[in-house]
């Protein structure tokens, strides 16, 4: 039950950076289509820097009150100290996938959909399933908290690198 309720409260976070993101894109395809691509990198760059901003409150609001916040869903001790262990270490994802996020929308917006499905594919299945197997061995539970984390960490500096070549060759054509 500890995992399901630091779950719980983490999606509010999850929710934050989603809407941003989603908020953005059609803002992003708009200005791709009109090859105003000074406008479209100001919109990435300011919505990075919101959602990371945000996301680092929620992810600093989540460390100090984790007993706190489990404690709304639970009066075992034992189950508010895991799910405080676990909330934190989930937390520390925020400021990461948010960003990733991001990319993914850019991709989706100016009609570049395999390039989202990539970051989505390199997230999920070349990282976080060797990061959860190899933290597991290695940390055991701790491990399996905090291998989205560095997966997370791996994975924007992917999404960035690649959308920067790809903003840089776009630039290039017009």
């Amino acid at each position: 039950s500890a995992m399901g309720i630091s779950s719980k409260i983490l999606s509010f976070g999850n929710y934050l950076y989603q809407g941003i993101a989603a908020g953005c894109q059609p803002l992003m395809g708009y200005n791709y289509g009109a090859a105003n691509y000074k406008r479209l990198r100001s919109l990435i760059r300011a919505a990075i820097i919101i959602t990371t901003g945000i996301e680092l409150a929620v992810m600093t609001a989540c460390g100090i009150f984790a007993p706190v916040f489990a404690g709304l869903f639970s009066t075992n001790d034992t189950v508010i100290d895991i799910a405080a262990l676990t909330l934190r270490g989930f937390m520390l994802t925020l400021p990461f996938v948010g960003t990733t996020s991001i990319v993914r929308n850019v991709y989706n917006a100016i009609g570049m959909p395999m390039y989202a499905f990539t970051i989505t594919i390199v997230r999920q299945l070349v990282l976080y399933i060797p990061f959860l197997l190899l933290f597991n061995y290695l940390f055991g539970y701790r491990g399996l908290i905090h291998a989205q984390a560095a997966e997370e960490m791996l994975c924007v500096v992917f999404s960035v690198f690649l959308l920067r070549r790809s903003l840089k060759k776009m630039e290039e054509k017009a």
